[in-house]
């Protein structure tokens, strides 16, 4: 229970969890554990709704969070380029690195690898700066980013045939799916921590 309240501080919080704990006797763990969902999601955007200018602030951390890090993998990965194709001349030597990327379709699944970090990496900034509401001002950011994997999949589709198998078979179209969601949710949750009364008020 102190897991879930750091989660999600909310103050309907305890009710729920109260009605549900009396309900749980007479019910499965499977049971019990799908309503402990439920109450996340729904107090969660009871929160969002509550504070639409929080939550596009934490929305506008996500995105800012994404884009400094997309823009610092770009200079890693042109680095990375640079050296593994040909490499740079430093007085008098030439610094070089072997091409150890693996080739499609594993290329793909270490690109996911680092997007995932990407994303976990915004999961964890929300929350972190808005400690007084646990998880839920993730929420907007994780149905906002949800389908974008499989949007830009879909497209790179139909453009290049590149992804064609890799989207077609059934379990990477449910990585594709799944992951951005968990990806942030994880961020969020090693993100969150004991918020002080101050965040409570102010958040």
């Amino acid at each position: 229970m102190k897991f879930l309240k750091r989660l999600l501080p909310s103050p309907e919080l305890d009710a729920m969890l109260g009605d549900i704990t009396e309900e749980a006797r007479r019910r499965s763990r499977l049971w019990y554990c799908g309503q402990l969902l439920a109450v996340l999601v729904v107090c969660s955007w009871r929160d969002v709704r509550k504070r639409p200018r929080l939550a596009l602030r934490a929305t506008s951390v996500g995105f800012a969070t994404i884009v400094a890090y997309e823009v610092a993998g770009g200079i890693v990965f042109r680095v990375l380029d640079v050296l593994t194709n040909g490499g740079y001349y430093v007085s008098g030597y030439w610094l070089t690195l072997p091409n150890v990327l693996p080739d499609y379709p594993a290329s793909m699944f270490v690109m996911m690898g680092i997007n995932a970090f990407g994303l976990m990496l915004a999961g964890w900034a929300i929350a972190r700066t808005h400690r007084g509401q646990g998880l839920a001002m993730a929420l907007p950011f994780v149905v906002l980013m949800a389908p974008a994997p499989v949007a830009s999949a879909a497209i790179s589709t139909l453009l290049t045939r590149t992804n064609y198998v890799f989207v077609m078979h059934g379990l990477p179209v449910a990585l594709l799916i799944l992951w951005p969601p968990a990806s942030i949710l994880l961020g969020g949750i090693l993100g969150t921590g004991a918020a002080t009364p101050r965040e409570r008020t102010t958040s």
